[in-house]
């Protein structure tokens, strides 16, 4: 074989690679949609139970206080009226931050799903409009997300920045160009992610397990010491305080998801000869929602006794 046809088949050969490693790297866009949406449903119920806990640990907190105040709450009601209300006033600015940081991961869900579409060939000149509508309103959230407060800081002193993308070339003119402009505002928006949810989960933690311990010496230890019989719930709310308490040990379940998110489309986009590990990407995304389903439990009333 002459050098020249050698040198023709190597050529054909290597193209023939690239191009198969660059359709399976397309063709893994769809799959990241998939997981990222997950992602999104998952933390909807997240920051929804985070806004639980927050209140349910701040309401004991004032019961407690409350009765400890005693005639001084009669004589003194101004006083105490003002303390509930901005109480109240914190809690909505931790809800609204909450909100804001949940509207973000949609936004970001949303334009995970326009890249696995715009992967294909033929996709419309609307599917890259939508795509960058999409990460204009990421692009100009960003900030706010970043100055918004989480655990008595800004969520940006939070950020751990990483190196910046290599944005690979996949033969896809509306998504070439597409990672073009966004891997900038995506990376720094996965960044924020990370770093509120961090925050949450360590803020999630410290009042999930003040309100398991308000439960279990109100449904548990209190109507134990008692005199006479126990109330016949007494068993079931025994369980379900013991089984809140064991499944909440997946609070790192939501750091983990977000991470994996952020490492998966930085592998997607670089275009990496490892492959991206997707499966344990959506099984770190799937435990979100044992995270979420144990939350939940912490603030469910316990039947009248």
């Amino acid at each position: 074989m002459s050098k020249t046809i050698l040198n023709v088949c190597t050529l054909l050969l290597s193209s023939l690679l690239f191009a198969g490693c660059a359709s399976q790297r397309l063709n893994q866009y769809s799959t990241f949609a998939t997981a990222g949406s997950l992602y999104v449903a998952n933390f909807h119920q997240v920051t929804n139970q985070a806004g639980s806990a927050m209140i349910a640990i701040d309401s004991v907190v004032l019961i407690t206080a409350r009765h400890d105040i005693g005639d001084d709450l009669q004589k003194n009601p101004e006083k105490y009226r003002q303390y509930i209300t901005h109480e109240d006033s914190l809690l909505q600015d931790h809800l609204t931050t909450l909100q804001l940081i949940d509207k973000h991961a949609t936004l970001l869900g949303s334009y995970f799903d326009a890249l696995s579409k715009l992967a294909d060939n033929k996709v419309a000149a609307s599917t890259t409009s939508a795509a960058d509508d999409l990460l204009k309103s990421i692009d100009t959230l960003n900030p706010a997300v970043g100055k918004a407060t989480l655990g008595g800081q800004s969520i940006q002193t939070y950020v751990d920045k990483g190196t910046p993308f290599v944005v690979a070339q996949f033969q896809v003119r509306a998504l070439d160009e597409q990672l073009a402009r966004s891997s900038e505002t995506i990376d720094t928006a996965l960044s924020l992610q990370e770093a509120a949810v961090g925050v949450i989960a360590t803020e999630m933690r410290s009042s999930l397990t003040d309100a398991l311990k308000s439960r279990e010496e109100g449904d548990v230890v209190v109507p134990f010491l008692k005199k006479g019989e126990l109330p016949a719930n007494w068993p079931a709310n025994r369980e379900a305080y013991l089984r809140a308490s064991v499944t909440l040990k997946d609070v790192d379940s939501a750091q983990a998801a977000i991470k994996q998110l952020h490492l998966a489309f930085k592998q997607l986009v670089e275009n990496k000869s490892a492959d991206v590990d997707l499966q344990s990407l959506i099984a770190a995304i799937t435990q979100m929602t044992g995270f979420a389903n144990s939350a939940q439990s912490t603030q469910t009333k316990s039947p009248s006794k």
